[in-house]
């Protein structure tokens, strides 16, 4: 299943037309349409539908949400889909038809997967605001799993995010995978780092290497693979940057995001990592030189993680 966000002025003209929604047959459909052939689909084959099958006034989606102003003033709004949708406020409740009846085609398809196109699908099914926050980036709704992604109207606009988009497409082709379960030991002491080397590290040829930092390293993470990493917290354990020191200037490779970054900070402390030293953030970039080149974008596109970045974010932050 497609979930889109409204009609236009062509599928309001095609859906008066036939009596019955018709979904993407204007410019944005066309778009689609591309994307869905790259990726090898039929539109035959998917359900499309749209959060809202009319056109709301300039194609304006705040036409269907009531600001805190118009609330207070007396606009009833929805006490079911009360959740907010970035500036525009919440559903006005004379819409609220409208979710139902979308829920209701989910209920009645029972698609595995969805995909949602652009910020209103994301609001609809996920309850979330920020399509750039949590395009790429598998989510549940109604017994289905769910992949936002960028509309193909917003597309048109800024055509620089159709490669997001039919990558994500193509992430959705593929289907959900579920993410593998880490073991993350958080180190309480000196002796609780050796642990992890002796039981998890020299077996290793590679460490995967990251810091957080706020006017100091704050945080240190290390995993030798998939399966294993330690967390290092300086802030309650300072004591074990000589041991981090030691551990880093063994010869393994290291793996790390925005290398320069990390180094100038651990040099800063005394700790000079050894080894081959391969930055993910250089690597993407010699790749796909068109891309941005953050962690979470990377992480979108190439991996099944759920969206960490976003987490403990308000709403307000999102916007």
């Amino acid at each position: 299943m497609i979930v889109g966000e409204a009609w236009g002025a062509d599928e309001e003209a095609e859906s008066r037309k036939q009596g019955k929604p018709c979904p993407f047959v204007g410019e944005a459909g066309k778009e689609l349409d591309r994307w869905l052939s790259f990726a090898g689909l039929a539109r035959s084959s998917l359900y499309l539908t749209n959060v809202f099958n009319q056109r709301p006034p300039h194609n304006q989606v705040g036409f269907f949400f009531a600001r805190a102003a118009e609330i207070k003033s007396g606009v009833v709004v929805s006490s079911k889909y009360s959740f907010t949708y970035k500036s525009h406020g919440v559903l006005r409740a004379v819409f609220q038809h409208e979710l139902d009846r979308l829920f209701r085609e989910i209920d009645e398809q029972q698609p595995k997967k969805i995909l949602a196109l652009g910020s209103t699908a994301l609001w609809a099914l996920l309850g979330k605001s920020s399509i750039t926050q949590y395009r790429g980036v598998w989510g549940v709704a109604h017994g289905a799993y769910v992949l936002p992604t960028y509309h193909p109207a917003g597309v048109l606009r800024k055509y620089s995010s159709k490669v997001f988009a039919v990558h994500d497409l193509l992430k959705w082709r593929k289907g959900y995978e579920q993410p593998k379960n880490r073991n993350v030991y958080v180190a309480d002491s000196v002796d609780d780092c050796s642990f992890f080397v002796s039981n998890f590290v020299h077996e290793s040829s590679t460490l995967a290497l990251d810091i957080e930092t706020e006017k100091e390293i704050t945080l240190i993470s290390i995993a030798p693979s998939v399966d294993h990493c330690l967390v290092v917290d300086l802030r309650k354990l300072p004591e074990a940057i000589s041991w981090l020191a030691w551990l880093l200037h063994q010869p393994h490779e290291k793996v790390m995001q925005n290398a320069t970054y990390d180094l100038t900070w651990l040099s800063s402390y005394g700790i000079k990592p050894a080894g081959i030293i391969h930055d993910t953030m250089l690597m993407s970039h010699s790749l796909q030189p068109e891309l941005q080149k953050d962690l979470g974008t990377l992480a979108s596109l190439r991996l099944n993680e759920h969206a960490w970045k976003p987490l403990g974010r308000t709403e307000k932050d999102e916007e």
